[in-house]
């Protein structure tokens, strides 16, 4: 019952905050704690009523939140999440500290959901890649007025891709420094605002929340399990 209640709380978290994501590009702190709050009294009900199984005490559960705790802050202050993502990875941990289905290769499923939504959001790059090697294939002179260096380039090449033709839910991936000269940003926290159209060539990168990657992480969770795991299995003999 209590695992039930969990699994429909997370699925009706993420599916909020992926839509106020969507639709504002900003998440109230009130459904982080709401759900927070959930999940610390589901737990307190579990231990005051004796559901929660003996050989999983309090102390792994507390060690899931903490590791979770520092993955998030490490990546929100690395710039590679928000802070809406980096709070939705700890409300993860403190709402849903186990789950013994699926396959896994540790005992943290908020873990596995990042996992999960980190190898989704991989498509995106395959994408980028695709997209600019048919551009230049077609002669297209992508870095044309760009001042930057290979290596940055390179990486522009699979976060990105350059477009004449803007739609929606686009964040310019450039930006003019101080002598005019135009720049890559790679910083996830500073897009703020969706490219408008009819601009002239620009290098973009797709805005589509990285919470909306973890509710698809979470999802295919529960359905699956950990995606990281099954490839291990795959690839590591019987």
């Amino acid at each position: 019952m209590f695992l039930e209640m969990r699994i429909a709380a997370c699925a009706c978290m993420l599916a909020a905050a992926s839509f106020y994501d969507m639709k504002s590009r900003e998440i109230p702190d009130k459904i982080w704690l709401v759900f927070g709050g959930a999940g610390a009294l589901l737990m307190a009900l579990e231990f005051a009523g004796g559901f929660y199984p003996a050989r999983q005490p309090l102390v792994p559960y507390a060690a899931g939140m903490g590791v979770m705790s520092l993955i998030g802050y490490a990546a929100y202050r690395a710039g590679l999440v928000g802070g809406a993502d980096a709070k939705a990875i700890v409300v993860l941990a403190v709402l849903f500290p186990e789950y013994g289905v699926g396959y896994r290769i540790h005992d943290i499923p908020a873990l596995s959901v990042l996992s999960n939504a980190l190898i989704l959001s991989m498509a995106g790059l395959l994408h980028n890649v695709a997209r600019n090697a048919v551009s230049l294939a077609k002669g297209v002179p992508i870095f044309e007025g760009v001042s930057e260096g290979a290596l940055r380039k390179a990486l522009a090449f699979s976060t990105g891709f350059s477009t004449a033709s803007c739609g929606r839910y686009l964040f310019a991936m450039e930006e003019k420094d101080g002598q005019g000269r135009r720049k890559f940003n790679f910083n996830p926290a500073s897009y703020n605002d969706f490219i408008e159209q009819g601009q002239k060539r620009v290098w973009v990168t797709h805005a589509l929340p990285f919470i909306v990657y973890i509710a698809a992480g979470f999802a295919i969770f529960i359905a699956v399990g950990d995606l990281l795991a099954l490839a291990f299995t795959g690839l590591l003999p019987g």
